[in-house]
């Protein structure tokens, strides 16, 4: 129980440091921003687990949507991979 409340508190420690990057000055807005730094937070690489939060929960990479705008390595192996 102790390394899980250690865990959450680094998770909610990481959140914090997000939100202080993205609030307005007067922190008036961190409830409209939350959903923002909880999708940074999920899509960011974790070098102690080896990926993504994003990944561990569904099993799959995020695929950003500017990647659809700018084709990206990943995302065109994956449309030749549907096509085939």
């Amino acid at each position: 129980l102790t390394q899980a409340n250690g865990l959450a508190e680094s998770k909610n420690k990481i959140l914090q440091m997000i939100q202080r990057k993205i609030v307005n000055e007067n922190r008036t807005d961190w409830d409209q921003k939350l959903h923002n730094a909880l999708w940074v937070y999920r899509t960011s690489y974790k070098t102690i687990i080896k990926l993504t939060p994003f990944r561990m929960a569904f099993g799959l990479e995020v695929i950003m949507l500017v990647e659809f705008q700018i084709p990206t390595l990943r995302v065109q192996i994956t449309e030749i991979l549907d096509e085939e």
